[in-house]
């Protein structure tokens, strides 16, 4: 979050800049949120860190600079979770006789 502060803080004064020379100024890419709110980001491929907090990006950012998602990271946490729901599924359990049947192969 301090990483994305100081970004916006060099938006604003990039801004003021522009403003004094007459030109228009960029909307901000950086939009720091309220302590408490929410708000949507997405895990970018970072080769200097592995923290998730520095991976972190605002959608809006990827799409404009186009940053790589960490494709990675999502299968390891979003798709791992939904396969341990399956897992203790019951619907999702092999029937009695599929389990006979691999047991037996094992034996052979």
């Amino acid at each position: 979050m301090s990483r994305m502060r100081d970004r916006h803080t060099r938006e604003e004064a990039d801004a003021k800049r522009l403003i004094k020379k007459g030109l228009t100024p960029e909307p901000y890419l950086y939009e720091i949120p309220e302590p408490g709110e929410r708000f949507e980001y997405i895990v970018i491929e970072n080769d200097s860190s592995q923290r998730v907090g520095d991976k972190m990006e605002y959608p809006e950012v990827v799409r404009r600079l186009g940053k790589k998602i960490d494709i990675s990271y999502y299968l390891k946490t979003v798709v791992s979770l939904c396969a341990r729901f399956i897992n203790y599924d019951e619907s999702f359990q092999p029937s009695f006789e599929i389990v006979l049947e691999a047991l037996k192969k094992l034996k052979d």
